[in-house]
């Protein structure tokens, strides 16, 4: 019996030992952390990396294009945004606008180098279209593949001759094409019943077209337009300020957009 007891006590001190070595040499490869503290840098690091990766993800780079290429340049826009506002004159196109798919509202201020606006088809979600201060000619087919489209704003344009076709605009409520050089009204095909004004103030329109009927349901806006207006004119003609009779915001500019301006090469 003693001699067992004897037994049990070198046992567990040889087993300590023991312990206290691989510990030591533990200590020796990583002197300054133990087993718990390492768990805990882990568990940090790793909420580090996932917070570093949302960020990341949270925008995403679109293409500004110039000409030559060589001034091509990335801007990174929150993913979710839902308005941007463009006001770069040198540039000819971007690319990339498909990742953001919360993306309603655009606006092209100064965009002078910009004609082709086919990169917009990428848009079927696009609500609201602003361009203003316009001096190419633009082909404006891309319009029929936006069926969400509600708002065309277009002001301080140089195209004298106009032609939309708004087969696949069924939403359409607003259309403008202000301080232009406009003679003659647009060329606008299969008009829905959705379209609420269509805005020529500010051109050099005379008369009204002979298919005037098709807008039965809108509302023409001609100030300051020569075009002169007598008993024969229809009611839905008016020379009164757009300012005075379109007061609902959603066909203006909005303020709270993110800007992308001074990106010129």
């Amino acid at each position: 019996m003693k001699y067992s007891i004897i037994l049990w006590v070198l046992l567990f001190l040889i087993l300590t030992n023991g312990c206290e070595r691989k510990e030591n040499n533990y200590k020796s490869v990583y002197p300054n952390i133990n087993v718990s503290d390492n768990l805990v840098t882990n568990d940090i690091g790793h909420e580090n990396i996932f917070n570093d990766m949302n960020t990341v993800e949270t925008e995403v780079g679109i293409t500004l294009l110039f000409d030559p290429s060589i001034y091509n340049r990335i801007v990174y826009v929150d993913r979710n945004v839902t308005g941007l506002y463009f006001s770069t004159s040198a540039v000819i196109g971007i690319n990339g606008l498909e990742q953001l798919k919360f993306l309603d509202t655009i606006v092209f201020n100064r965009v002078s180098n910009l004609n082709d606006f086919s990169f917009l088809e990428q848009l079927p979600q696009i609500k609201r279209i602003f361009i203003d201060y316009q001096t190419q000619n633009i082909n404006w087919s891309f319009i029929e593949k936006l069926p969400n489209l509600e708002v065309l704003s277009v002001s301080s344009y140089r195209q004298s001759i106009i032609s939309i076709d708004l087969k696949n605009n069924k939403n359409i409520e607003y259309i403008e094409f202000t301080s232009g050089i406009l003679k003659a009204f647009p060329t606008l095909l299969n008009i829905p019943d959705s379209l609420l004004y269509l805005n020529l103030e500010g051109n050099n329109i005379t008369s009204l077209p002979k298919d005037f009927d098709k807008y039965h349901s809108t509302t023409i806006i001609l100030s300051i337009n020569p075009f002169e207006k007598d008993n024969t004119t229809p009611s839905n003609v008016t020379l009164e300020f757009a300012s005075e009779i379109i007061l609902d915001q959603k066909y203006y500019i909005p303020t709270n957009m993110q800007y992308i301006r001074g990106a010129n090469p």
